[in-house]
């Protein structure tokens, strides 16, 4: 079965504007047509993180600390190995310390790392359900 997001994921989320949600799907290599399905775009916005986690991490800063701090430590886990870090927080944020500084110097439009935050949640439920 494909991810999905709960309704109250979606209601943290549904109020991104259109052309920013666009922004997003692209960046992550997720096709998006004329007529958008903004939930259905989400839901695989957010297994695009987990595809983006893989290949190269997820841009963290230290704003990002409480969010991890609050997840429930077998998502946190996931998250953890997915970036092949320690399930600590602090080596989460370490991990993506480096790559957020690039994504703020070169890649300065990218709605990656304005959105992580919001779909912190939904992506490590979906890396736990992921590896079972």
């Amino acid at each position: 079965m494909a991810f999905q997001l709960t309704d109250q994921e979606y209601r943290l989320v549904e109020s991104l504007p259109e052309e920013d949600l666009v922004d997003l799907a692209v960046e992550l290599d997720i096709p998006v047509g004329e007529a958008i399905d903004r939930r259905s775009v989400l839901d695989l916005c957010v297994v695009g993180f987990g595809d983006l986690a893989r290949r190269e991490g997820l841009p963290f800063s230290d704003y990002d600390r409480d969010d991890l701090e609050l997840l429930p430590a077998a998502h946190r886990a996931a998250l953890a190995r997915r970036l092949g870090v320690s399930d600590s927080v602090s080596a989460i944020l370490k991990s993506g310390r480096k790559l957020y500084k690039v994504y703020r110097r070169s890649r300065e439009r990218s709605q990656v790392p304005m959105v992580l935050p919001a779909l912190l949640g939904p992506l490590c439920r979906h890396l736990a359900e992921e590896t079972g």
